[in-house]
């Protein structure tokens, strides 16, 4: 089946990081999750979302290699789906609910090759209604409202930074002791430059 796969994801960055970028190689889908973990999936950090979940959680994430595939994968996930993603074979998919509350336009994705599915007794498949607040919670806030406070403390350390689930991830308001007339224009270039769905900014 189709797999989208963003740039900005950690997935694409895998990706594009390879030897050969065309080659398959090995994916975990784990399900059901603690929301340590969820929550550490949504952050866009250099560091491991797993140091990230433990922290904070308070105690390490235990996880277990996959029985197909050479991946770490939390041992306490409801619902396992291993697999190859095959960069090189790819198939139209969509048009999918979207977090704006639109459906976006088909994407010609990889596909995914799945290879094992294991779950727990009685599993408990956890998901989120695209296209309305827990997408764009998840998606938007979580990820991009930590790398807008990096860019912009850069400039500003006493800023404050919001990226409001109204805005749907694409406005983010900055509130700053004004010292001089240039320092909201760059802000507001700083915020813009954080991530790409960031487009109106408010100083």
């Amino acid at each position: 089946f189709g797999f989208n796969v963003n740039e900005w994801r950690d997935v694409g960055t895998f990706w594009k990081s390879r030897e050969d970028p065309d080659a398959p190689f090995p994916i975990a889908l784990a399900m059901g999750l603690d929301p340590a973990l969820m929550i550490a999936a949504g952050v866009k950090t250099p560091v491991d979302e797993l140091f990230i979940a433990g922290a904070i959680r308070g105690r390490g994430i235990e996880v277990c290699r996959g029985r197909t595939v050479d991946v770490d994968i939390p041992a306490a996930a409801e619902i396992v789906v291993e697999g190859l993603l095959h960069p090189a074979q790819r198939e139209m998919e969509g048009p999918l609910a979207e977090f704006h509350g639109y459906h976006g336009e088909a994407w010609n994705s990889p596909t995914f090759e799945v290879t094992c599915i294991s779950w727990r007794d009685d599993p408990i498949y956890q998901t989120i209604i695209p296209g309305w607040y827990e997408h764009v919670y998840i998606g938007n806030v979580l990820p991009r409202e930590p790398l807008l406070r990096r860019f912009v403390r850069h400039l500003d350390p006493s800023a404050e930074v919001h990226i409001p689930p109204y805005g749907n991830g694409f406005l983010a308001l900055i509130q700053i002791e004004r010292d001089n007339p240039g320092t909201p224009k760059n802000l507001a270039m700083a915020a813009m430059a954080a991530h790409i769905n960031i487009r109106n900014v408010i100083v």
